[in-house]
């Protein structure tokens, strides 16, 4: 072999080291532009839920804290706000909101960092700030001491908005209550990490379907398969949005439930299923010893998405709690 043959093949791993270079290069620069730049603010879209569920009422939104909360309401009477669960958004509640509506004032809302309200990247979605900004809503809505009826993670919020400002809230119902650190299967720092790293490119409709088909229901209801569209399209708006989702890990992680929500001294409905997969039953009843007082019913063949898979009888629970 001559020498500029054998100086050819020498210059090809330099090449590569340097297109290997430029290539890190360009992925740094990118990393630290998006690190670096003015946190994005995930704006909400035309909340056009009504092509699916046109019997559900037009969004409407507010500002709190900096974030755009979507909410729905209708009705006339006592105030009954429905808070949702990690992941979820108003379409949790399509099933039970109008029946609801026909005998309460029903006000349902995207908490801060789910559905389409805004979302922010560097903001903490924590317990104790949370359960703030919920209450914030609240008082921004105008409603005075409503019943508060919330599903996994929207039960922890306000229980411990129980806790703290029991003079804000007439009684609580808690479905399928992720109250306790137990129901986190993957540490808050990995599922942050993960967040990050995966963004939306995980999230489909097919693989949403799964995880609900999987671990949340035993019977799904009839009308998944419009369902699952409007669960994705938050996820599908925009990559921070799962990052975002991550964050609220913490939330769910926090050490001091469930011992630091005892005895409550507002009214209590606990509603449990009995096949849950993410709040087992025995994390339910470990609740219950810490508010005795409370009022508890489990529904057989049923899992997580309770008001979901069985929201006739949910309906019938609240209504009898509410008018007790």
């Amino acid at each position: 072999m001559n020498l500029s043959a054998m100086a050819g093949l020498s210059a090809w791993p330099v090449t590569i080291v340097w297109i290997a270079a430029v290539f890190a290069a360009w992925a740094l620069v990118t990393y630290a532009r998006r690190a670096l730049r003015k946190p994005k603010r995930i704006e909400p879209d035309d909340p056009d839920h009504r092509r699916i569920y046109p019997n559900l009422p037009l969004g409407q939104f507010i500002e709190v804290d900096g974030f755009k909360i979507r909410f729905i309401q209708k009705g006339q009477g006592p105030d009954v706000i429905l808070v949702h669960g990690f992941a979820e958004s108003i379409i949790t509640w399509r099933l039970i909101f109008n029946d609801l509506a026909e005998r309460y004032r029903v006000t349902a809302l995207d908490l801060p960092g789910f559905g389409f309200s805004s979302k922010f990247i560097d903001r903490d979605y924590d317990l104790e700030t949370q359960a703030k900004r919920l209450s914030d809503i609240v008082a921004a809505l105008k409603i005075d001491r409503p019943m508060l009826v919330g599903h996994s993670m929207g039960a922890a919020l306000i229980a411990w908005m129980a806790k703290s400002t029991p003079e804000k809230m007439n009684r609580i119902a808690l479905i399928a209550p992720a109250i306790n650190p137990a129901v986190v299967r993957l540490h808050p720092l990995a599922a942050q990490w993960l967040g990050a790293l995966l963004k939306s490119f995980i999230v489909t409709p097919t693989m949403i379907r799964q995880i609900y088909l999987k671990y949340c229901v035993v019977d799904p209801p009839a009308d998944l398969d419009l369902a699952v569209p409007e669960f994705y399209r938050p996820y599908h708006q925009s990559p921070e949005a799962v990052t975002v989702a991550a964050r609220h890990s913490w939330l769910l992680y926090d050490k001091r439930l469930p011992a630091a929500i005892r005895d409550l001294s507002c009214p209590v409905l606990v509603i449990a299923g009995e096949n849950d997969q993410v709040v087992k039953l025995s994390l339910v009843e470990e609740f219950l010893q810490l508010n005795p007082a409370a009022r508890s019913v489990v529904l057989p063949r049923t899992g997580h998405q309770i008001q979901e898979e069985k929201p006739r009888e949910v309906l019938a629970e609240l209504c009898s709690f509410f008018d007790s």
